[in-house]
């Protein structure tokens, strides 16, 4: 029974692609966090900036460079977020990639499945129609002598 064996490799294939979509949607939200953070970083160096800029003439010299330097190291972050959007993006295409890939595969394993069985299927309405002719041929030859 090859529609069988088909059956079992096109579930064991439906398995893998499973598994790769849960590792797809886990990707996904990845990079949704990683673009979050940077829209805090993104607001907390505007706020901070605005704050900033409205209090320079009544900081001292130590306070607006200790508010430079946060300022600078608060861009610096988010360009390491940037970084990080990125890293996160290529394995989420990679993710996507890959459980397209295991989709078709475990489409075309069904499909084979199917067409195994119509095939067996038809082999054996052919055996039955066969056997159905010579069992009628058979009864005509037992009539007639």
């Amino acid at each position: 029974m090859r529609s069988k064996r088909m059956k079992l490799i096109a579930d064991l294939t439906k398995r893998d692609e499973d598994a790769l979509a849960k590792i797809f949607q886990s990707a996904k939200a990845i990079v949704m966090q990683e673009q979050a953070r940077l829209t805090e970083l993104q607001s907390y160096y505007t706020s901070y900036s605005q704050a900033f800029a409205a209090k320079t003439t009544q900081l001292h010299a130590q306070d607006i460079m200790q508010s430079r330097n946060l300022l600078s190291r608060l861009a610096d972050a988010q360009i390491a977020q940037k970084q990080q959007i990125k890293q996160a993006q290529q394995q989420l295409d990679l993710a996507q990639t890959q459980w397209q890939s295991s989709h078709l595969k475990r489409r075309s394993m069904e499909d084979l499945a199917q067409r195994c069985l119509v095939d067996e299927q038809q082999e054996r309405s052919q055996k039955e129609q066969k056997q159905m002719d010579e069992w009628s041929s058979m009864s005509r030859s037992d009539r007639s002598s």
